[in-house]
């Protein structure tokens, strides 16, 4: 059975809005945080986090020439957007074929910070390689202080063997089992059949003492869970199962519960390349609770495609469970929003109260050219209210490939916030570059702004940048960031 959509068509163009000011000008240069470049390689901005004094840690990276490797380190920005000289943690080293992978970092309960990332490990040269997770742990000085390598490892073959590195959330002594903190990680993990991959989940305990990593054995007996589906129709008792995102499930009578959400392959629609969205949700002590998914509904267009992209967890004890997802529209993507209520314990797709029969989708048009493919890739909920949800536009003209960074914001029902941006929605380039993207956005709740990360490209490098948005509606406008 298939749900209508409503389909929201935003045009895009180069145009500037008379009256700017959608940055917040005090911060770095024109709303736009300092991002060196690093040995006039390319330089990325991974991911990020803000803490309760408004400093932004950013992810950064760049390519080292040297190693051919990509190295990675957190770096933390100050009010104004000046890098703060007092935290800058050492480099680590990852493929560069990964570094369009999923990191991640988080904020300890004492100023320090969590990583976690995948990369290769080799037997050594021009040997035998796998992906494993590495979760590093620095203090409030930058300085390591504790790391655990997580391998899965049930593939029987270093081919096989990939652990996929999706997401992680931090269980503060509140809501964790003992009076410590705890990290849940999400991954992707292989078997060896090539069309057969498992959501892991594995739970770390942090020391109190010295910030040390290691596995729960509560969770497990080895700290570590799968979760499947199997839902390929062309593969019977297998599937590709992928993790992207995990998020807490607060209990305000007993533990917390975590939730990690992916996408499942089923192989239905008209080109036999459905996916669904997907979900497990499991007790602290390693016990599956609910396992859900949209199959066999509810579908969302015609291909049957709906894969995963971010979610949050909105309204405490309430719960809305808020997932961004990126809907196959044919030939193209749009962004797409789809919201799920918790009754008792258990979570229902929500119908009637979000949308259109539970979903709402959003597609930009860029002037001249028509349809885009919309990419979302994050989604915030401020204050249990409005959604925000940002990624990029791409298209083609003229043979060169063109990409735009694209927001959209909701109000809790699902309806498009027309006072915000242009009638709801926001696009924007940097002057002259071809591709613009997101890779994360974060939520100040003190300054009520946003902070965006990503990269733009005009030529073969790629530079990095961090904006500073005014989150008033009334300052926001189309392609108003410069």
């Amino acid at each position: 059975m298939k749900n209508i959509i409503l389909i929201l068509i935003v045009l895009s163009s180069s145009i500037k809005a008379e009256v700017s000011g959608s940055l917040d000008k005090t911060y770095g240069t024109k709303g736009l945080g300092n991002v060196p470049n690093y040995l006039g390689q390319s330089t990325f901005t991974l991911a990020s986090i803000i803490d309760s004094q408004s400093r932004l840690y950013v992810l950064e990276g760049f390519y080292h020439p040297g190693t051919n490797l990509v190295r990675i380190f957190i770096q933390r920005y100050l009010v104004n957007g000046q890098a703060d000289a007092g935290f800058q943690t050492t480099t680590s080293a990852i493929d560069p074929s990964l570094v369009d992978g999923d990191f991640t970092i988080l904020l300890d309960s004492n100023g320090g910070v969590f990583l976690g990332y995948s990369t290769n490990v080799c037997d050594g040269p021009n040997l035998s390689c796998q992906q494993d997770i590495f979760i590093k742990h620095f203090n409030s000085s930058a300085d390591f202080i504790g790391e655990q390598v997580i391998a899965f490892d049930l593939g029987g073959t270093p081919l096989r063997n990939n652990d996929k590195f999706a997401d992680m959330v931090l269980l503060g002594t509140e809501d964790s089992i003992g009076d410590i903190e705890q990290l849940a990680i999400a991954a992707t993990v292989d078997h060896i059949n090539v069309h057969d991959s498992d959501f892991g989940i594995a739970m770390l305990n942090v020391d109190n003492l010295d910030g040390s990593l290691s596995f729960s054995s509560f969770f497990s007996g080895d700290g570590k869970q799968t979760c499947a589906f199997d839902q390929d129709i062309g593969h019977s008792g297998v599937g590709k199962d992928e993790a992207k995102t995990i998020v807490l499930e607060p209990n305000f009578t007993q533990w917390a519960e975590i939730i990690i959400g992916g996408s499942a392959f089923e192989g239905n629609g008209t080109n036999n390349n459905g996916w669904n969205l997907a979900f497990c949700k499991l007790t602290l002590s390693g016990n599956q609770v609910q396992k859900w998914s949209t199959q066999p509904n509810p579908d969302t267009l015609d291909d049957d495609i709906e894969i995963l992209q971010d979610m949050y967890f909105a309204g405490n004890s309430a719960g809305r469970l808020v997932v961004a997802t990126k809907a196959s529209t044919g030939n193209s993507n749009d962004f797409s929003i789809v919201q799920y209520l918790l009754s008792g314990n258990t979570w229902l797709f929500d119908d009637t109260g979000f949308g259109i029969n539970g979903w709402v989708s959003i597609g930009f048009n860029e002037l001249f050219i028509g349809d885009t493919n919309d990419i979302v890739n994050s989604i915030i909920v401020e204050n249990d209210e409005d959604i925000t949800v940002a990624g990029h536009m791409s298209w083609q003209d003229n043979g060169l490939n063109y990409s735009r960074i694209a927001l959209a914001r909701f109000d809790k029902f699902g309806q498009l916030r027309t006072n915000w941006g242009y009638n709801g929605s926001i696009t924007h380039d940097f002057s002259g570059i071809l591709k613009n993207e997101i890779t994360n956005m974060t939520y100040d709740s003190n300054k009520k702004e946003l902070y965006l990360v990503g990269q733009y490209q005009a030529g073969s490098v790629k530079d990095a940048y961090i904006a500073n948005l005014l989150d008033n509606p009334d300052l926001i406008f189309l392609n108003g960031l410069e």
